[in-house]
């Protein structure tokens, strides 16, 4: 999906959302493009909700398609791309297609 990008890399977090299946039925289901597997955590409560959770994921959704992305590639310097093919995936732009990384438990 990400072309040409480290498979592991340090990006910058704040505070964006720590994803978890909802596990219903009406909903599709999605695919993780990458996971977290360090933690950033201000307070106790924090601590180890966010190490193999996923911080990038895609779905299908009613006739189009949505990718979410927790932390900020924008931010980061070398992964400013993941924004631009993120979009034109979205927007069906491009015939790439995440790799299915399994189905989210």
């Amino acid at each position: 999906f990400f072309k040409g990008l480290p498979e592991k890399t340090t990006v910058r977090y704040h505070n964006g959302p720590i994803v978890s299946p909802l596990n219903d039925p009406l909903l599709p289901d999605y695919t993780v493009l990458a996971h977290f597997r360090t933690e950033v955590g201000l307070y106790p409560p924090q601590k180890g909700t966010m190490v193999n959770t996923p911080a990038i994921v895609s779905a299908s959704f009613g006739r189009g398609r949505v990718v979410s992305i927790s932390p900020h590639p924008e931010a980061t310097n070398g992964l400013k791309s993941m924004i631009g093919t993120s979009i034109r995936w979205a927007n069906g732009k491009t015939a790439a297609k995440p790799v299915k990384a399994g189905k989210a438990d």
